[in-house]
């Protein structure tokens, strides 16, 4: 007897349906999507119960004619593209005639709709998946959506939805992100009757402080690039950077990238950076269907999006290391010396800018320093006056012969001397290392790894001032100089900040002076 039956279409809708909307969430992702590519210039959403009990859009956009109306609701229609090749050339957001079919198939659906040239509108009302009623109807220019009890059919994907407050979150998030990516727009949220978002068109700048509350005098704008990919954004400010949103778009479309979170991260040196990037990518060299939820893309060229991003925000952010009337003036002839430099508990060094006080802890700007010197040029190593053996233990050994070329090449030259016996002969020209501290060294790589970088920053830190050590004003001044000569001086290696700042106003308001 065959087991294999080919399925009832209504199981099939409700299996497609499962790929493409996974909760009230992704409804109005959806259809914020339809509004946008309709040209809505107003999108508004109405929330009830975390979106379960009730979900609905209006916005002012084309609108759709009666004969639009009735098929728009069947899978794969769509008035995106017409054939194979246009695939290859997709502008909008939504393409694939899947998104108000899912919808449909797993609620109680009512769409209301009238263009311009038309003086009524029409609704349909559809109910899993099947037309149950349509009749015109008086209603302004556009199209208004009610999504109710989604998932009335589908008890199991009901069962699994969280709190409406949880729920309700996610909306707003998803509204945001969007209200991000189209300032020009003027998107508006209520939930349970009260109004939570209230956005009217606004420059980006200002979009972006509404929604995250970060200033533009916190982030730098970034941007660069040409035919195919263009490169617009904003980043935090490595002075005053904070955790925070991170977004990426793709010609406007809110995407996940991993790597390019990787990319950015690595910069940072922080978990959760501040960014928004928007890129426009021509649309032969990307690849949207990739995911049901387009919210991941494939890039023809991979290599080429990555090394411009690196090279943008290198080029950029660093350009912005401190705007000259913020940082102090370094001197570099000797017979002059830095004004107001002080040494706060022999471990942090004070100086006064024009509108407030920079503080740089020492021994993480002097890490920064020996990094980048050690990653930018080989040394060849400072001979020992008399070379010391040092015995090591089996993972200390194991440790050394996975990196000992690295060492090697960062100016720690050793000999095998015996079964776990090395001979240190050198070290790197440019530090003070102890054996003591290359054994230091050795221990923090059994964890770290075999990565060229790793055994970087690990040297660096063994290598820079400690804190609790005197400097002299020469020694500070000529600290700060190399420091800002950095190509990122505003963290250690490790991720940890270099330098604080604090404006006047920030000071006198503490102070209750304002």
């Amino acid at each position: 007897m065959a087991r294999i039956k080919h399925l009832p279409e209504d199981l099939i809708s409700k299996i497609a349906a499962g790929e493409i909307i996974f909760r009230p969430q992704s409804v109005v992702k959806e259809l914020i999507e339809n509004a946008i590519d309709a040209g809505a210039r107003d999108v508004k959403i109405n929330a009830v119960s975390g979106g379960k009990v009730q979900l609905s859009i209006f916005d002012n956009g084309s609108g759709m004619d009666p004969e639009d109306l009735k098929c728009c609701y069947l899978r794969h229609t769509t008035s995106k593209i017409k054939n194979e090749a246009d695939l290859a050339n997709i502008s909008s957001l939504g393409f694939r005639g899947e998104a108000l079919a899912s919808i449909a198939a797993v609620s109680r659906l009512r769409i209301s709709s009238r263009p311009e040239d038309r003086e009524l509108g029409y609704l349909i009302e559809v109910i899993g998946g099947q037309l149950k009623q349509e009749t015109t109807i008086g209603m302004d220019k556009g199209t208004e959506i009610i999504v109710s009890d989604l998932f009335f059919n589908l008890p199991a994907r009901r069962k699994f939805l969280r709190s409406d407050k949880w729920e309700t979150r996610l909306i707003i998030e998803k509204v945001k992100q969007y209200a991000l990516a189209y300032p020009e727009k003027n998107f508006s949220l209520t939930v349970d009757g009260r109004e939570v978002i209230n956005l009217l068109s606004d420059r980006e700048e200002k979009r972006i402080e509404q929604i995250t509350g970060i200033k533009q005098s916190d982030i730098i704008k970034i941007s660069g690039g040409r035919y195919p990919v263009e490169v617009n954004g904003y980043l935090s400010d490595p002075i005053k950077n904070r955790n925070g949103e991170s977004l990426v778009y793709v010609n406007r479309r809110p995407v996940t990238d991993r790597k390019i979170n990787s990319l950015i991260k690595d910069y940072y040196n922080i978990d959760h950076p501040f960014y928004l990037l928007f890129l426009e990518v021509a649309p032969e060299f990307i690849d949207i269907n990739v995911h049901p939820s387009k919210s991941e893309i494939r890039f023809h060229d991979q290599r080429y999006l990555f090394d411009l991003l690196k090279s943008i925000i290198r080029r950029q952010v660093s350009e912005k290391k401190v705007a000259t009337e913020q940082i102090p003036i370094i001197v570099s002839d000797g017979d002059q010396r830095l004004e107001r430099l002080f040494q706060i508990h022999r471990t942090y060094i004070l100086t006064e800018i024009k509108d407030g006080i920079i503080i740089v802890d020492q021994h993480a700007a002097h890490e920064r320093i020996i990094f980048e010197q050690i990653l930018r040029q080989k040394s060849k190593g400072q001979p020992l006056l008399f070379p010391i053996s040092v015995e090591l233990d089996e993972g200390q050994f194991s440790a050394y012969e996975d990196n000992k070329d690295y060492l090697h090449d960062f100016g720690i030259q050793t000999m095998k001397f015996s079964h776990r016996t090395i001979v240190v002969e050198t070290i790197p020209d440019f530090t003070s290392l102890t054996v003591q501290d290359v054994i230091a060294i050795l221990n923090e790589l059994m964890h770290a790894g075999k990565k060229k970088e790793e055994i970087a920053k690990v040297i660096a830190c063994h290598s820079a001032i400690k804190a609790n050590t005197v400097m002299t004003d020469d020694e500070m001044a000529k600290l700060i100089d190399m420091l800002f000569g950095c190509e990122n001086p505003y963290f250690c290696p490790h991720g940890r900040p270099t330098i604080i700042r604090m404006d006047i106003d920030e000071l006198n308001r503490r102070l209750g002076r304002r």
